[in-house]
Parts: C-alpha cells; structure tokens; sequence
C-alpha cells in the first residue's frame, strides 16, 4: 500500500480512505487509509533529496515499526485528559533518528494522526 500511495499524485483521492488499519492489538491502535496516504506524501516530500528506495525503506521502517514504538516507547506524553497519545522511541543503528507517533482516542481504540521522524532526537522520557 505504501508503494501504490507513492505512486499517486499529491492530493489525489482513494479508495475506502476511512477504512482502518490494525497496527497493534493490544492497545488498540488503528490508521485509516487517508493518514496512511498523508504519512507517505508528507514524509516522501521531506525527504525529496534521498533516491526512491531510501524513502521506500524510511516509509515501510516507520509502518512497520509501529507496533513496536506503541508498544516499546522511549517516551510516551498524554495529552487533553489521555485522549491524546504521542509515542516516541529511538532507532539509533537502523535510522539514526527517532519515530513519533501521535495518536488519539476515538470510542475504544487510539487512531494514528501522524507518524514523523525526529533526526538525532533521543526520547528521554
């Protein structure tokens, strides 16, 4: 999915875009395919300068490393009573930065905002 969002041009609509993704059960933490979409326009456009398969591996490290920042964090910030969630753990070997995910509730389960890089930033939290 990540590739196929790549591939489209900024701003160009999907399919089931309010559909949710599971990338972790416990907690429950989904994405919908339209922050998915905006994860990969936005980071692949700050990373303009890299070749396409170094940001294809940044995209599908962040994705797929999601469960493992929720479930692992270095940091962790709860924000407007915890219905606000923001994750961060460090990648220092595999990305040389840190991965922040902001989430927030959403009846039972945390839906995924956004998911950023944060160069030579180690969550200290």
């Amino acid at each position: 999915m990540i590739f196929q969002y790549l591939e489209l041009n900024p701003g160009e609509p999907i399919e089931k875009y309010k559909e949710l993704l599971c990338i972790c059960f416990k907690p429950e933490v989904y994405i919908s395919r339209r922050a998915l979409k905006h994860f990969v326009e936005s980071r692949s456009r700050e990373m303009k300068l890299k070749s396409k398969e170094e940001v294809l591996y940044y995209l599908y490290f962040a994705v797929e490393s999601a469960e493992s920042v929720i479930l692992n964090y270095d940091s962790l910030i709860k924000q407007n009573i915890e219905t606000k969630y923001i994750y961060s753990k460090h990648f220092g070997s595999e990305l040389k930065s840190s991965i922040r995910i902001v989430t927030e509730m959403i009846d039972s389960h945390q839906e995924v905002k956004s998911i950023h890089f944060q160069k030579n930033k180690k969550a200290t939290e």
